[in-house]
């Protein structure tokens, strides 16, 4: 094998993607922002989740939180293996795992 061409990742085909030369062309459009898939999309199943003001810098320092000190934004669904965490602007900070420690600890931080 000389070539190996990865042509979907979940939902993301490779017809949805750009080259090089097209993200180009629409950068100097100013038109790029509108093709970037943010990288919370790749997570869809984990609910949302935040922290209490006093925790944020914790959250962006990549710390493991106890579900006391977990803000559930999509309510119902219980505690899940993974949740997306945000900060208080409403940025995507990570991916955090539940542990067998009793702690969501951070998967992938998007900082």
């Amino acid at each position: 094998m000389k070539q190996l061409i990865r042509t979907r990742v979940k939902e993301f085909t490779l017809e949805d993607a750009l080259t090089l030369e097209e993200a180009a062309v629409l950068h100097e459009q100013g038109k790029l922002e509108e093709h970037i898939i943010p990288p919370d999309a790749f997570y869809p199943d984990a609910p949302k989740a935040g922290v209490h003001r006093e925790d944020q810098i914790r959250l962006t320092n990549g710390n493991p939180f106890r579900k006391r000190q977990i803000i559930l934004q999509e309510k119902g669904q219980g505690w899940p293996e993974y949740l997306r965490f945000y900060d208080e602007n409403g940025g995507f900070v990570g991916l955090y795992k539940w542990d067998k420690r009793g702690l969501y600890r951070p998967e992938k931080m998007f900082i």
